[in-house]
């Protein structure tokens, strides 16, 4: 859960301090996020990169037990897997070419890492149930910041190509999972993984013009903590320390080393220490939208506490139901809202 102290620090005692040392301007979301994401992104880096390091056993063993056996009749042929792989990406590296202007050798070079980050993120998560996902991610950005120097279109289109493939891969692990328990098996998996791509790209293209036209992006909009961490750490290392705003490079520095620190401990007291995720993602959050988490989360306690066995089977699907819900309904009035409709 969302740590309740740090978005009371963030969004609560911290905007005045700020104003009053000359850091921003006016306690605005968009200036007070300009210097809290600073501290919250080296606890967010820092904390994923420290749980990936801790399991380097598991690393090891995705490349020591690669093999392609165990291959049964349901599966897809290895030939079709890489004339498909093959097609594909000559097609990726002429899209980005064209559209993103991004350097063929960069594509190939960002296939080959996200072929490498594949196999670790699913082999973790197979393992730990964890997905390593933003830890990825920001180690991409590190090498395309070595491959294409103070140059933040590659490292965002790098990064982000890389990090989604690895991102997907663990996703499809589950989804494989899932149809697995149901008695599906992997060649009728695949296909609807296959027919699910174009479905879901025009979904996204209809849908989030729609929802960014009505609610906007940032203060009062929709927000991405992550999107936040992921262009911030670009800026950091195209521009370098000097950009940074006055003051946050040393809190920066305490988020790291209490990251390292929290993840270390994590393991072993995991009652007693909070997530460095979950408080990270509290620091860019407004409050606004993470205290429904919070409140829901003691509302879930206190059922637990009262009466465990209902919670138990229940809460989890009406926790859904909410989530699912809540985006329908905002996804409805944004559609409406495209296409004239007043409510």
């Amino acid at each position: 859960m969302v740590c309740p102290s740090l978005v009371v620090s963030s969004w609560v005692l911290a905007p005045p301090l700020l104003v009053e040392r000359g850091i921003v301007a006016e306690p605005t979301f968009a200036l007070v996020l300009r210097w809290a994401m600073w501290p919250a992104t080296g606890l967010l880096v820092a904390g994923g990169l420290t749980a990936l390091l801790l399991k380097w056993k598991v690393i090891s063993r995705t490349f020591r037990d690669l093999s392609v056996k165990g291959g049964g009749s349901s599966d897809f042929p290895l030939s079709v897997v890489v004339i498909g792989v093959v097609v594909l990406s000559v097609l990726l590296c002429v899209l980005q070419a064209v559209s993103l202007d991004f350097p063929v050798w960069l594509t190939i070079v960002s296939l080959v890492l996200s072929f490498l980050l594949m196999l670790v993120g699913t082999r973790v998560l197979g393992e730990t149930n964890w997905a390593p996902i933003s830890a990825m991610a920001n180690l991409m950005q590190a090498v395309f910041a070595v491959l294409a120097p103070h140059n933040m279109a590659v490292n965002m289109i790098g990064s982000g190509m890389s990090g989604s493939v690895a991102a997907n891969g663990e996703h499809l692990m589950q989804d494989y999972k899932a149809g697995k328990i149901v008695g599906s098996n992997n060649r009728h998996l695949t296909i609807v993984q296959l027919l699910a791509v174009p479905v879901g790209a025009i979904a996204v293209a209809l849908v989030y013009p729609a929802l960014k036209a009505r609610y906007g992006i940032g203060e009062q909009g929709l927000t991405s903590p992550v999107s936040v961490k992921w262009a911030g750490f670009a800026e950091l290392l195209h521009q370098g320390l000097a950009a940074l705003p006055a003051g946050c490079m040393e809190a920066m520095l305490i988020a790291v080393i209490l990251g390292v620190i929290i993840t270390c401990l994590e393991p072993r007291y995991r009652r007693f220490v909070p997530s460095p995720t979950g408080v990270g993602i509290g620091m860019l959050v407004p409050g606004f939208a993470v205290m429904p988490m919070v409140l829901g989360g003691i509302c879930q306690w206190l059922w637990a506490r009262s009466h465990p066995k209902s919670e138990k089977t229940y809460s989890l699907p009406l926790a859904s139901g909410f989530i699912a819900g809540e985006a329908l309904v905002v996804l409805a009035i944004a559609l409406a809202a495209m296409m004239g409709l007043k409510w």
